[in-house]
């Protein structure tokens, strides 16, 4: 497996949610107060980015912990069972569908009640893909 972060574009430092876990490589969203969340599947999530480090606020308060957040760039992601994304499908967008045990983000091809979150570089092999980071905010 390639390295997870292939290209580095922009870090930023979010706070994090109280109780709340982001491993590394993983998508992050926001919540209503402005706190670092995984990302959630579904359409319209708030994207930050993909996280830099494991952070975890278990028995903390929100804001206790900041996370680095990789705001741009190209990252490893893993392929949803029928994404429908090929090697044809470069430059195509992605959008987010889950997260992976590895921390990885899941990537399906299809818009329906998901969030953009890149575009498509490449297939990296039959289980992950390149990506390039978009759609944050």
């Amino acid at each position: 497996m390639t390295t997870p972060f292939i290209s580095y574009g922009a870090t930023w430092g979010y706070p994090v949610a109280g109780n709340t876990t982001i491993r590394e490589y993983q998508a992050v969203g926001v919540d209503a107060s402005g706190n670092a969340v995984p990302l959630a599947t579904g359409a319209n999530q708030r994207f930050l980015g993909v996280s830099t480090e494991y952070v975890s606020t278990a028995g903390l308060a929100a804001g206790a912990e900041n996370v680095t957040v990789l705001k741009g760039g190209v990252v490893l992601a893993r392929l949803a069972s029928g994404s429908g994304l090929t090697a044809g499908s470069v430059g195509a967008p992605v959008y987010f569908d889950g997260h992976h045990t590895s921390g990885l983000p899941i990537v399906h091809g299809t818009a329906t009640n998901r969030t953009q979150i890149g575009t498509l570089v490449r297939i990296q092999d039959a289980n992950h893909a390149i990506i390039r980071l978009a759609n944050v905010v």
